[in-house]
């Protein structure tokens, strides 16, 4: 199955959907996937489907692992988004950027030069959220 069909697969099973024909090594062959694939929260998310003991010892170990390094990729990419936004807020203020129009700008292009497409959508502020 190819990824794009597996990954609506999982997430139509996440929300509560098509559950009827998985079975637990299915679930383990979905978080394996996952984790190739890098969708890390997903693989967490499906581990708490999994029964326990519903797997072989040499399954249940390969699991642990699996399991253990997605949380610390999700770990890492967390540490790595949140010094992202300081270096990127300390660049707003050195430069006394202020107008949201321009920080979205300026963000747009560093993606856009890394590769990455960013789409901003709209968001109401409620007040309570800093001015991005």
């Amino acid at each position: 199955m190819n990824k794009d069909s597996q990954h609506k697969k999982i997430k139509r099973f996440l929300k509560g959907k098509g559950a009827n024909d998985v079975d637990p090594f299915c679930i383990y062959q979905w978080i394996d996937r996952s984790y190739y694939e890098c969708w890390y929260d997903i693989a967490i998310s499906l581990s708490a489907h999994l029964p326990p003991n519903s797997l072989d010892e040499n399954y249940q170990k390969r699991l642990n692992f699996l399991l253990v390094e997605c949380r610390a990729k999700l770990k890492e990419a967390k540490t790595n988004i949140e010094q992202f936004q300081k270096e990127v807020e300390s660049v707003f203020e050195e430069y006394n950027i202020e107008d949201p129009k321009n920080r979205k700008r300026i963000i747009r292009q560093i993606f856009k030069e890394a590769g990455f497409k960013v789409v901003f959508s709209k968001i109401e502020d409620s007040g309570d959220s800093p001015n991005y």
